[in-house]
């Protein structure tokens, strides 16, 4: 695709950057960047999807820039068979009119399929004639190969003899036609001028024989006598053999002055060519290919800004800026806003693709590569609308925001990232769906709302049923595990955040299940129970669990108090000394109506035992008979 060319276009140019050699890799970079744009144009505008016309019409014009200001003639500085190249490809698309090459082929193609003799029909010798002046050899030797006479000498028609000596004569001129550069063509210009003259003897060698005239039919002859005089680079047979100044101007490159330099040379030619037949009938192509001969950059711009789409524009100006010499530095050059002239039309385009939710993506992409400082803002607001995508299939996942969030981070803005973590958490939360919030919680590293949010999670109901709550915690921990929760820094106490209970929690669990499927005391199972002891502890801390569930968090270690190994190695005194005052605040919250009640709840007897009651009193006992374990084992 075409943003795939411009995106390698910008790492060609860092990675030169980076080895200092720039200005010796510019020339190879933008040319390969101009061919893969018009590779990606010719593909796009040979389907059936889009605007075929529209895509055609700017392959065209881009290819056109890529001649005069990019290769330029090559080594050689001489454009001939580029120019002729480029009209035999894109004629079609430019809709110069009837009179002009491709209309006046469409109108032939239609009348030989009603002709017998393709000969016959009007404008059939014409059409060759302008073909071989164009430099359409290969078309205008197919069309030769139509005429009747051959089939006819095939079946021994001796007739048409002189008939098909001539055109056999024409066609091999046709196909040695002397070419400049390349695998076949001359090396250098001295060269291709011997070849040049050569040729050119034999083709007014052909002309002079009067007899092989004399003896064809009357329009053969008539035609082939034509093709040489285009040939031989006969003025007036050229210039009534085409149809507007952009053709003349190719055949007298082609016959006439073969050598000219691109760069200077052919916008005299192209100007003559113009008074000689006229302007184009589209008055803004006229203008756009006369500035391109003439190198003007800026004229070419002014004509395209108004009748081509952003697009174009934006990579017109990102390849022109890259020909060399002062106007490609005026495209570079900051104007009164700060961006180049370059980056002002790259901005519009991104600002256009950001508009639809199937290209922010890419806007993102081509901002950060092409307008890495002014379109910052862009970039972030256009992340944020990715991210706020509602996902269709209203999954768990939500890949709207992942996406947005990588491509924050790929390109390089850490705020972004960091804004689109808190609002997909934030909407994540709301809509019921807390492994997400956790997860997003955790890729933006924010502790405070990670505990925040597992605080929530592990708040005991209106009915008090903290058993209900410890079994949700150890639902989603088992269901999603440690990864969706956030690691705290270094510098963070590892019992300052609830999520530490969530993983303390789970690590006890973890432990028990293997105690519990043991069947001896070796050393796996010794590891497991001690493994246990230190999670109990460790979910026992001040501020990362809430009081109203360290009552069930000691009766779920029962089986640990009362196990077969040695207490004293699985706690220490003080371990036991955090149990017993664990429970001792757990039996006086569970009495108190309120934190103002705590100072006398102890002094107060209960009216009636309850389940709460039941699990305190299981608690202290619990805790009791451990630490006198711990006490005499000890």
């Amino acid at each position: 695709s075409t943003s795939a060319a411009l995106l390698t276009l910008r790492k060609r140019e860092t990675a030169s950057l980076e080895r200092g050699t720039y200005v010796e890799d510019a020339f190879a970079s933008a040319h390969e960047f101009s061919r893969a744009v018009a590779d990606a144009l010719e593909e796009a505008s040979s389907s059936s999807e889009g605007d075929g016309d529209g895509v055609a019409l700017a392959r065209a014009v881009w290819e056109l820039l890529d001649v005069y200001f990019i290769t330029r003639g090559g080594g050689l500085g001489v454009g001939t068979d580029a120019v002729v190249d480029w009209y035999r490809v894109n004629a079609s698309s430019l809709a110069l009119g009837e009179a002009s090459a491709s209309g006046r082929l469409r109108e032939l193609v239609a009348r030989l399929k009603e002709s017998a003799r393709p000969e016959e029909a009007s404008g059939y010798w014409e059409m060759i004639v302008t073909m071989v002046a164009i430099g359409w050899t290969e078309a205008a030797n197919d069309l030769l190969q139509m005429h009747s006479a051959w089939a006819e000498w095939r079946l021994r028609k001796t007739s048409v003899q002189p008939q098909v000596e001539l055109m056999e004569a024409a066609g091999a001129l046709l196909r040695t036609l002397p070419k400049l550069g390349g695998e076949e063509g001359a090396a250098n210009l001295q060269q291709y001028a011997a070849y040049r003259h050569e040729w050119l003897r034999q083709v007014k060698t052909v002309l002079a024989e009067g007899g092989l005239f004399n003896n064809c039919w009357g329009p053969t002859a008539d035609g082939v006598r034509n093709v040489l005089l285009v040939l031989s680079g006969d003025e007036r047979t050229i210039v009534s053999s085409v149809g507007n100044w952009v053709e003349l101007m190719i055949a007298q490159l082609q016959h006439i002055h073969p050598t000219l330099k691109i760069q200077g040379e052919h916008e005299s030619l192209a100007r003559a060519a113009c008074r000689s037949k006229g302007k184009l009938v589209s008055e803004a192509l006229d203008s756009l290919i006369m500035y391109a001969i003439a190198g003007d950059s800026q004229g070419v711009i002014s004509v395209c800004s108004r009748h081509l789409d952003s697009w174009f524009m934006a990579y017109s100006t990102t390849l022109l800026s890259r020909a060399g010499g002062a106007q490609a530095d005026v495209l570079r050059r900051p104007t009164a806003s700060g961006a180049s002239q370059s980056e002002l039309y790259m901005l519009e385009y991104c600002s256009s693709l950001a508009t639809s939710a199937q290209t922010r993506d890419l806007a993102v992409r081509i901002l950060a590569a092409c307008c890495s400082e002014r379109g910052i803002e862009m970039m972030a607001t256009t992340l944020m609308r990715l991210a706020v995508t509602e996902d269709e299939g209203e999954t768990e996942d939500d890949a709207p925001a992942k996406a947005a969030h990588a491509l924050a981070v790929e390109v390089g803005l850490p705020n972004t990232s960091a804004r689109i973590a808190k609002m997909a958490s934030e909407r994540a939360r709301a809509n019921g769906y807390v492994s997400l919030a956790f997860d997003w919680l955790r890729v933006s590293q924010n502790t405070v709302g990670s505990d925040e949010l597992a605080r929530g999670l592990a708040q005991v109901g209106a009915l008090g049923d903290a058993a209900a709550t410890l079994a949700r915690v150890d639902k989603f921990m088992e269901k999603h595990g440690d990864q969706v929760l956030v690691h705290a820094n270094g510098d963070v106490d590892l019992h300052e955040n609830a999520v530490d209970f969530f993983r303390a929690r789970a690590k006890f669990n973890a432990a028990m299940k293997i105690l519990k499927t043991s069947v001896a005391l070796d050393e796996r199972a010794r590891v497991a129970a001690k493994t246990a002891a230190d999670a109990l502890i460790a979910a026992l801390a001040p501020r990362s669990t809430p009081p109203e569930l360290w009552t069930a968090i000691i009766i779920d270690a029962i089986p640990l108090f009362e196990g077969a190994f040695d207490a004293a190695e699985l706690f220490s005194p003080a371990s036991c000394r955090l149990l017993s005052a664990r429970a001792r605040f757990a039996a006086d919250l569970s009495r108190a109506s309120s934190s103002a009640d705590l100072d006398a709840a102890s002094a107060r007897a209960p009216k009636r035992v309850t389940k709460i009651d039941l699990a305190v009193a299981a608690c202290a006992l619990a805790v009791a008979r451990l630490t006198n374990r711990v006490a005499f084992e000890a």
